[in-house]
């Protein structure tokens, strides 16, 4: 086979003839193009083929069947034939217009050959001996190029062409450069004919693919000159692409040849005559050329601008990243002279306006990522290297505001970059010594200290003259700079971050600085900002716990140079504990116990401690009253808990110099705080709450008590982290789930000393398993083959087909034999034991990418048909008995071996795994047992656990034996939960808790670290104080601050960073204190944090990677996937589809989720009689079924009157604030089924990742959450007057009214009481009594008080009970309801319904849309719907959005984290039809929105608003 292919294209290579194009001068304004080529332009991806409304097919232009293979670089004669007219059989094939998507120089393909493609394939080892041609054939060829006949000398080119377009750089070991290159450089050059020079050019480039040590003999011999004149020329547009394409290739490895020859004018002179895949050459052409010019080149380089300054207006993007580097690189290049870099940058600075433009425009949607981050190095190049550009790039407002931007929001990729050009646009106020110490990174690179010291002169003199642009600087990042700090992981940002800020303290004039110094305090103290933004705190913060030597030394640089400005800063950093870190610092023992491991010099840095002692701390400390003041107050509160002490705290606080973080930490105030509200007694303690409130009373002292408690928080906390050592970013998480796609090496050993009988030792083997197999799989494994004496039968080895779970459901397949958790078995030479039989065929030979491949994932099961009237599901379309049975997820796998074997396996030959002494259960995966017993990891100075890729090549020795027989059976590995929150029954809800006052209690997870308790039970009352600032001081509008103002930026900070590392994470090692400062105080974290940790570890491993996929994408693709190497997709999730009927919506989804919510799979619907499938009908269903349950048919839940005339079927409008049941009497079954249904429902979309148009009432939600055995943070006191009433507000407002008014009769005509004849029954049930014998009761001014209490507690707890224990049970069945304690009962609408409607404005509009085929941001048409969506009513919003999603509501983050993102096409009206006469379309399942370029506003609105509110309720194919 490989001979023969070896041949077929040898022989096909040489098949060319001599039909060539030239390029006649008329052509030259029009050139011609080929067929292919013409459909080859910007807008090629073709969008995915889902179903949609109206969906229409695409214009065939966009389709281009190779535009996502890199393996169709080279245009073999196997391709089309192409019309003689326009192209020679022989031209190379153009890279398609995704060949090249964001290739940097260093990871381009090995070229456009035939061997690239085999390589890939994996024939080119087969082909390796086959393609070597001897040196008797190498001469004749040499002979055949060199002979004055033209017919022998195509002869020899074609052969040698097919030779060197299949071999490799070892079967061409024989080939003499020396004498072929001269050979084939000679036919470039003219009176050759042009088959000639083609056939030369092509062999030039297979030459530098197969041997890359030939590019520097092709430079040598002079290839370039030729080439450039072959291009210049362009005779013959096949021979000027080739020649433009072995140019390219040569110009990767040396550029100086290429750029002394005329290559930029060669290559950019005529693009416009090339197809869009030729354009894109040319520019990466002209983009290596700029790599590393020659000091002599700036001439040319000026003469080439124009040319290179017109691609960065070029409308394909990939055109416009490619100049942009060119840019870049040619800024790095002459970094060191200012006169080049300013010619660079053109006249009046135009050429950098033009990149600014690009990436200024719109955030990350104009340029692909990796030109984005050519900009941002550009601009640092130059700023760095010239005093004007500098100046420049400060005072341009709109660069400033962009990256203001970048900086505020933390998700955004490239912060580094954007980091490294903020700290160039200022000059180093030690430029020589910072270069020469190799401190900053731009710096260094500069050719000498003398010119660096020359343009940072030059650079200070301009900031002098004009102090403005540090004004403006400071104004717009100070303060994002310092909190930058603490949420950069990156060392060497937080670096960055301390060199930009001690370049502006160096630099900001002292009125300047102390102006913005103050403003920063005021910041601090203000409600929503974090204290760690409070200057002086900040820079004693990273002295306490900075163990980084450099990052020392530069805050005391910044220490330093603040105080010589402004001296009066010396008492606000003694009352931060300055004074003690300093001495500290400057203490002897501290050289001898830092280590120096990121670098630094220990005793310099004590010796600049110790002289900012001298020099600025000299003589008597301030701070002794002040702290010494605190501590009696302290232990005057322990000792005699009385309100005056209280009093005297909250002055303290109100002074002029306030409390630092520094001396609440030391005063013992906190504990005394703590000590106070600490009683037993709930009154008691409500009054203490009560009695502290009015004594901090003032909301500025309220919130300063807080900002400071967050800031000791901040300082003490030690939250150890569990991740991967050197992980952080987007490409760590690439990283770990590739990481995850390899096998684990573990060798099976027998106990030592253990001599049990009919038990082999494998120790001679070393299996491959993959990392989510379990215990239990290594044991299925590993019995047949160690223990002896029973046959497999016996063992229980054979698989049996799983039973069906419940009438309707589908049969599991038995896992195949290829889908072995265990890969391959490796038996080391050296082994002392025989191989069985059952090992041979599965020995260690392939990658392990191979291994994992052959597992089946993400494939669809065969879709499901719910029949109403049988009563469960049937498979349709079942496959014959020869088809192939439907492939079962690695999971599905894994839990079938798994259960099989627990059923057949006897108990006396169960084995049992210790690794390391430590006893492994069977449901722990591979990955669990490495990671948690292996010892393969360390701690670093924080106490956080690192975990190293070398895992990976390690052997790790398990130990068996057989399991004693009085050991506990193992767990059943059917969980995905790795949430470390155990699973908590369901049961009655005993207590009205919903009408209690909940009062703080001092009850602790004892996984939360005892450093921390302390200070987070002070902010636990703190934070009920504020909640419920109303109830305690009589006045209900009182808020004392924002909920928001409360999270605590480190500690979110550090929960991101664990939830992004995978591998902790998919092995369930994620710290026990995320969990329990979540449960104990969450507070302390942002709801979207919470709802991150729940999705990651509460849904189950599958759901977790998913979402770290998903997440990877967005930021790594920002808004335009161009990156080269593919996502990785490690564990796609099964789909389950399911056929529904749409006018029976309600009873086919109540047997639906009967059937199905409790698997793994994801759920996809299809209704009948509709060809529609994926995510736009799966989500309309759930919004459909949502509002089904709330028809005015069922009466399920409280609701306003029925309006006269409106059909029961319609949507009832609740009597409160969401939806609360009715009550029911006992005994209504079918309500409570509804109830069931209904928690299965919301389960299963919370886990399926679908929102639900189902808002549940706050109260509701809490009685709900009150059903799990999760931990309750509250204890609970009588509550007082009628604050049971008012809880019935939110629930029913015009029964509130009702009832306060009967109370209010007692007081004003209690006689009238007895005339409304009431008894006690519940109003509008007269068949529901209160209480016994109610009906008989009458109600008169004396029991009125006992009727309302019983009217309240049966509407909010009594007859509702059934319901809510329903909806728990229901939920519980498909996630764990105890994980619902990390929110709030608010916040539960929100985890299952989105956020609302929110404000489109159109700058959020235009950054949450992206635009692509035919359209860019610029287009009338988005424009136009721009200003549309912009003005839009809610309803008309939520139409909107249920037209282009099938949800009527938007995920947690709106429009913008819409995922795929929201983008909007150019759509081609159909034959006959106007733009103006079409109706926009869309494709649900990707949010794709095919908008007609509308004429004029009035036509788009009407249009648009015709299109979403017709364009419901069915799904099709057009």
């Amino acid at each position: 086979a490989a001979a023969a292919a070896a041949a077929a294209a040898a022989a096909a290579a040489a098949a060319t003839g001599s039909r060539l194009t030239p390029a006649r001068p008329s052509e030259r304004s029009k050139p011609k193009k080929t067929a292919e080529k013409a459909g080859s332009h910007r807008h090629n991806h073709n969008p995915p083929h889902n179903h949609h409304h109206h969906q229409t097919p695409h214009n065939p232009n966009h389709h281009n069947k190779n535009s996502n293979n890199p393996k169709n670089l080279n245009h073999t004669p196997t391709s089309p034939a192409k019309p003689p007219t326009h192209m020679d059989p022989t031209k190379p094939h153009i890279p398609d217009d995704d060949a090249e998507l964001n290739s940097s120089d260093s990871d381009l393909p090995l070229g456009n050959t035939l061997q690239g493609l085999l390589s890939r394939l994996g024939t080119v080892d087969a082909l390796r001996n086959f393609c070597g041609p001897g040196q008797t054939r190498l001469k004749q060829l040499l002979a055949l190029i060199k002979s004055p006949s033209l017919e022998k000398r195509l002869e020899g080119l074609m052969e040698l062409c097919g030779i060197l377009s299949v071999s490799t750089e070892d079967s061409m070991s024989s080939f003499s450069l020396d004498a072929f290159v001269p050979a084939l450089i000679a036919a470039l050059n003219p009176p050759n004919t042009p088959d000639i020079m083609l056939l030369a050019a092509r062999a030039l480039t297979h030459l530098m693919d197969a041997l890359p040590q030939s590019s520097v003999s092709i430079a040598h011999h002079g290839a370039a000159e030729p080439l450039c004149a072959s291009l210049l020329a362009i005779e013959y547009i096949d021979l000027a692409e080739q020649s433009l394409m072995t140019l390219e290739r040569l110009a990767r490895d040396y550029p100086h040849p290429v750029l002394h020859a005329g290559g930029f004018a060669a290559a950019l002179t005529y693009l416009e005559f090339f197809s869009i895949g030729i354009q894109r050459v040319a520019a990466r052409l002209a983009s290596n050329l700029c790599r590393n010019p020659p000091p002599d080149a700036i001439l040319i380089v000026v003469d080439a601008l124009p040319l290179l300054g017109n691609l960065l207006e070029n409308s394909d993007p990939q055109i416009e990243e490619h100049a942009v580097k060119g840019f870049a690189a040619l800024a790095e290049g002459f970094r060191g002279s200012s006169e080049s870099l300013e010619k660079i940058a053109g006249e009046r600075f135009g050429a950098m306006e033009k990149i600014l433009g690009l990436t200024t425009g719109m955030v990350l949607t104009r340029v692909a990522p990796q030109a984005f981050v050519a900009s941002l190095r550009y601009l640092t190049f130059s700023a760095v290297g010239s005093a004007k550009i500098a100046a420049f790039t400060l005072e341009h407002e709109g660069l400033l505001e962009f990256l203001e931007k970048l900086l505020r929001d933390p998700a955004r990729p490239h912060r580094i970059e954007v980091l490294a050009l903020l700290d160039s646009l200022l000059p180093s106020p030690q430029a020589a010594s910072a270069q020469s110490k190799g401190r900053r990174k731009v710096a260094a690179r500069l050719p000498s200290s003398s010119s660096l010291a020359v343009v940072e002169t030059d650079r200070i003199a301009k900031l002098s003259a004009n102090p403005t642009m540090v004004e403006n600087f400071g104004h717009r990042f100070f303060n994002l700079l310092i909190l930058s700090y603490d949420t950069n992981e990156s060392m060497s940002s937080r670096r960055t971050v301390l060199s930009i800020l001690h370049k502006y303290v160096s630099f900001a004039p002292p009125e300047i600085l102390e102006e913005k110094l103050a403003e920063n305090r005021a910041a601090s103290n203000s409600p929503g900002v974090d204290d760690d933004m409070y200057f002086c705190f900040f820079l004693c913060h990273i002295m306490s716990e900075s163990s980084n030597l450099l990052e020392l030394e530069s805050v005391l640089e910044i220490l330093s140079a603040s105080m010589s400005k402004i001296p009066s800063l010396r008492l606000r950093l003694e009352k931060e504990g300055a004074v003690q870190e300093l001495e500290r610092i400057a203490a002897a023992t501290f050289a001898e116990t830092c280590t120096a491991s990121f670098g630094g010099d220990p005793e310099a840095v004590s010796a600049k401690a110790k002289t900012i002692l001298e020099k600025e701390f000299s003589g008597e400390q301030g701070t002794s009253s002040k702290l010494s003041t605190l501590k009696t107050l302290a232990e005057k509160l322990t000792n005699d808990p009385s309100c005056v002490w209280l009093d005297s705290i909250a002055q303290s606080f109100d002074d002029e110099d306030g409390v630092s973080a520094f001396e609440l930490r030391t005063s013992g105030l906190i504990d005394a705080i703590v000590g106070y509200l600490r009683v037993d007694d709930p009154t008691e303690q409500f009054e203490r709450l009560k009695t502290m409130a009015s004594a901090l009373g003032d909301s500025k002292v309220f919130r300063l008590l807080v900002m400071r408690s967050l800031s000791v928080l901040a300082l003490v906390e030690e939250l150890p982290l569990a991740i991967t050592e050197g992980s952080s970013g987007p490409a760590s998480v690439s990283t770990g789930l590739r990481q995850l796609m390899r096998p684990f090496k573990l060798r099976l050993k027998k106990t030592p000393f253990d001599h049990s009988k009919g038990l082999k030792d494998y120790s001679q083997h070393v299996i491959l398993i993959e990392p989510f197999a379990t215990v239990s799989n290594i044991s299925e494994f590993l019995r047949p083959r160690v223990v002896t004496g029973q046959s497999l039968a016996d063992e229980g080895t054979k698989e049996a087909a799983p039973k069906d779970e419940e009438k309707g459901e589908l049969k599991g397949n038995r896992a195949e034999k290829s889908e072995s958790p265990v890969a391959q078995v490796f038996e080391p030479s050296f082994g002392d034991g025989e191989m069985d039989e059952d090992d041979e065929g599965d020995i260690y030979g392939h990658s392990s990418s191979d291994s994992f491949a052959k597992m089946n994932y993400g494939e669809s099961l065969h879709p499901v048909e719910i029949d109403l009237d049988s009563g469960g599901g049937k498979q349709a379309d079942k496959p014959g008995p020869s088809a192939e049975p439907p492939s079962k997820s690695y999971a599905a796998a894994l839990k079938t071996v798994d259960k099989t074997a627990a059923v057949q396996s006897p108990a006396s030959s169960k084995l049992e795994f210790k690794i390391d002494g430590e006893t492994l259960q069977g449901n722990m995966s591979v990955l669990q047992c490495v990671l948690k017993f292996s010892g393969k990891h360390t701690r670093n100075a924080s106490g956080s656990l690192l975990y190293a890729y070398r895992m990976w090549e390690d052997v790790h020795t398990l130990t068996y034996s057989f399991q004693s027989s009085d050991e506990e059976p193992e767990q059943d590995a059917d969980s995905e939960h790795c949430s470390t929150v155990t699973t908590q029954k369901v049961h009655r809800v005993d207590s009205l808790g919903g009408v209690q006052i909940l009062l703080p209690v001092f009850h602790m997870s004892p996984s939360l670290p005892s450093s921390i308790r302390t200070i987070v039970l002070l902010l636990r009352n703190l934070f009920w104080i504020n909640n419920n600032a109303g109830l305690l001081t009589g006045d209900p509008s009182l808020s004392l601050m924002d909920k928001k103002t409360f999270n605590c930026g480190k500690v979110v900070s550090k929960i991101v960073r664990q939830l992004s590392d995978p591998l902790p994470l998919c092995s369930g090692m994620t710290p026990p204190w995320c969990y329990a400062i979540c449960g104990d105080a969450l507070f302390l974290v942002p709801f979207e944090t919470r709802v991150l940790l729940f999705q990651s570890t509460s849904l189950g491993i599958s759901r977790a990677l998913q979402r770290l996929q998903t997440s990877q994408d967005a930021a790594v693709n920002s808004s335009r996937s161009n990156s080269r190497s593919p996502s990785v997709r490690l564990r796609r999730i099964e789909r389950q589809k399911v056929r529904i009927n749409r006018e029976r919506i309600l009873d086919s989804a109540m047997k639906m989720i009967e059937l199905y919510c409790k698997r793994k799979s994801v759920l996809e619907i299809e209704y009948f009689g509709e060809t529609g499938t994926g995510l736009g009908p799966t989500l309309e269903f759930y919004t459909l079924t949502s509002k089904e349950i709330q028809t005015y048919k069922l009466n399920l839940w409280r609701a306003k009157e029925k309006p006269p005339g409106a059909p029961a079927s319609d949507t009832i409008i609740p009597t409160g604030k969401g939806l609360f049941p009715r009550p029911i009497a006992p005994g209504e079954t079918k309500v409570v089924n509804y109830f069931l249904f209904l928690g299965r429902f919301c389960g299963k979309a919370v886990v399926d990742g679908r929102l639900l148009c189902l808002r549940l009432s706050e109260e509701f939600s809490a009685l709900i959450m009150s059903c799990a055995d999760a931990p309750k943070h509250t204890s609970t006191c009588k509550s007082q007057g009628n604050l049971t009433l008012e809880h019935l507000r939110n629930v029913d407002e015009q029964m509130f009214h009702s009832l306060d008014n009967l109370l209010k009769l007692k007081e004003t005509a209690p006689e009238s009481i007895g005339e409304l004849e009431m008894t006690f029954t519940l109003p509008g049930h007269g068949d529901i009594e209160l209480v016994p014998k109610g009906s008989k009761e009458t109600v008169t001014a004396d029991n009125i008080g006992k009727f309302v209490d019983s009217v309240v507690r049966y509407i909010l707890f009594d007859g509702v009970r059934l319901q809510a224990e329903a909806f728990a049970k229901g939920f519980n069945e498909v996630v764990d309801l105890s994980s619902l304690c990390l929110f709030e009962p608010a916040e539960i609408e929100f985890l299952l319904c989105g956020t609302d409607c929110e404000n489109w404005t159109q700058d959020y509009l235009m950054k949450a849309i992206k635009c692509d085929h035919g359209y860019d941001h610029e287009s009338s048409a988005v424009t136009y719907l721009v200003n549309i969506l912009s003005s839009m009513s809610t309803e008309e919003k939520r139409q909107f959005i249920l037209f282009t999603t099938g949800s009527p509501s938007l995920p947690f983050g709106g429009l913008e984290s819409l995922q795929p993102v929201f983008t909007v096409v150019k759509r081609t009206p159909e034959a006959g039809l106007t733009a103006d006469a079409s109706l926009p379309t869309v494709m649900t399942c990707s949010n794709y929105l095919k908008l007609p370029d509308y004429s004029s506003m009035e036509i788009a609105r009407e249009r648009i608003l015709f299109a979403i509110r017709e364009g419901q309720g069915s799904f099709h194919l057009s």
